[in-house]
């Protein structure tokens, strides 16, 4: 896997939700990792 493999992932993923009209939202924690979250309405 390359250096950015996870940033690249998280981006398709990102992506896909908006695509499906997903009410999730991935969120960066710089030095941590990836949270998602239910958006509210």
């Amino acid at each position: 896997m390359g250096s950015n493999a996870i940033e690249v992932a998280i981006h398709r993923l990102r992506k896909h939700l908006q695509a499906l009209d997903a009410r999730a939202v991935v969120h960066t924690v710089k030095g941590v990792g990836y949270f998602i979250t239910e958006e509210k309405v």
